[in-house]
């Protein structure tokens, strides 16, 4: 061992004999640094690099259903940094540090952090400043199915909670009046329809009937059920389904009223849950044999569906 590590120093390599040196570790962390090295360290965020002609580009994702944030020092870095945002489709350009880069994380999100050797021209965003909020608890009106009319509900809202509709599977439209102060019409401020955060799900806690075991099913509870298109003034401004859970309603306010509809859908689960309504298989079965089994169908129960936080407009510059 000792003629094959001395062959190696030799050859251009570092060789630490340490034998059992608990020390050993800090001193191979020391002459090889990682690509990422997170502050404080989470195992919870893993990171993939590739490296381009004009760029280096790091991909860094939390896979845990809890916010993470992070001081992260990379390997390969330029003056130039940009933090990527696919869902948003913005490039922010982050707090200045000589040295690393400070991300947060929300539950199983991701950021694509870019190192250019050239500044890009492309249009950055900076850190914004929450001016003012308006909760948007009361006066909406909830119809399911496509019906023409619905009925009166306060936020939180779960149709599962009523005898009469906790089998429904399919659309909700929940629509009211917004005031809208000019205030809100500030130069270079944004207005978001805010659904707040989720919670983190113990696997431990889960009901009877939901998905168990290695579940593919994210463990967050999410301010929403299962997603929701927003309009405003009968124009889509977008959609939730993950973190962070808010709108970019900007471009579609106007002083005054405005009219907010937001369309959520929920799951099959519910309307599977109601004596018979198991899928009818045996056509497939007959032509095809049994290629499948229903899973996880025993003891099904409605799954809360709806707005189930208090959404806000947030004012911020």
């Amino acid at each position: 061992t000792r003629r094959w590590l001395a062959a190696y120093a030799g050859g251009g390599g570092t060789v630490f004999y340490a034998g059992q040196s608990a020390d050993l570790p800090r001193r191979i962390a020391a002459a090889a640094p990682a690509d990422v090295a997170l502050d404080p360290a989470d195992p919870a965020v893993g990171f993939v690099h590739r490296r381009l002609r004009d760029a280096d580009v790091y991909f860094l994702a939390n896979t845990s259903n809890a916010p993470r944030t992070v001081r992260a020092r990379f390997g390969n870095r330029t003056d130039v940094v940009e933090i990527w945002d696919p869902l948003a489709g913005t490039i922010a350009q982050p707090p200045s540090s000589r040295d690393s880069v400070l991300l947060a994380f929300e539950p199983y999100g991701s950021r694509i952090v870019v190192f250019r050797k050239d500044a890009s021209t492309a249009a950055r965003s900076t850190a914004r400043t929450a001016l003012a909020t308006v909760d948007l608890r009361a006066d909406w009106d909830v119809a399911l199915g496509g019906a023409a009319r619905g009925r009166s509900v306060e936020l939180p809202h779960s149709w599962a909670d009523d005898p009469a509709t906790r089998f429904v599977s399919g659309t909700a439209a929940y629509r009211r009046v917004v005031q809208v102060p000019a205030s809100f019409r500030l130069a270079g401020a944004h207005v978001y329809l805010d659904f707040g955060a989720a919670s983190p799900v113990d696997r431990r806690d889960l009901p009877g009937g939901t998905l168990r075991g290695n579940s593919f099913a994210a463990l967050l509870a999410p301010p929403v059920r299962e997603a929701a298109t927003v309009f405003v003034n009968g124009q889509r401004a977008g959609a939730v389904w993950a973190p962070p859970y808010r709108v970019d309603v900007t471009a579609l306010l106007r002083e005054g009223a405005n009219e907010v509809r937001i369309d959520v859908y929920n799951t099959a689960i519910n309307q599977l849950a109601e004596g018979g309504h198991l899928p009818d298989v045996a056509a497939v079965t007959d032509q095809y044999g049994q290629r499948f089994r229903l899973q996880d169908m025993n003891g099904l129960q409605p799954i809360p569906s709806g707005l189930l936080s208090v959404p806000r407009l947030v004012v911020e510059r």
